[in-house]
């Protein structure tokens, strides 16, 4: 707001009004930082290398999250050179599949259906 406070009416019927809103939205504000919580505990929990006993800001959760998923899009590229096999190699959606250059026909083009490609 703007400008100094007003002073409060005498039965407080419009000061009950605003506390009432602002214990509410005080309320909603604590429901979504516990929904938030638990999402990084779980996202934590995924990590496979950090001990469930492990305290970690969200900061450091969401940079080790980002550390693993580079690791598995590391293995999954050497997947992909070493041993042909079909799956995502651009990971974003609509992935894109590629396939053993001997590869049936059919089984690259199964694979392309079941991942969103019509390629």
């Amino acid at each position: 707001g703007g400008g100094g406070k007003k002073p409060l009416p005498a039965k407080g019927s419009a000061a009950e009004c605003k506390q009432s809103q602002r214990n509410a939205a005080n309320a909603r504000e604590r429901a979504r930082m516990r929904v938030l919580s638990k999402a990084f505990s779980r996202l934590k929990t995924s990590l496979p290398w950090v001990p469930p006993d492990t305290k970690l800001s969200k900061l450091d959760t969401l940079r080790l999250a980002s550390s693993y998923i580079a690791h598995l899009r590391q293995l999954l590229q050497e997947d992909r050179y070493e041993n042909g096999y079909v799956h995502p190699v651009n990971l974003t959606w609509p992935f894109v599949v590629s396939g053993r250059p001997d590869s049936d026909t059919k089984e690259v083009s199964a694979a392309n259906r079941l991942c969103g490609t019509t390629a």
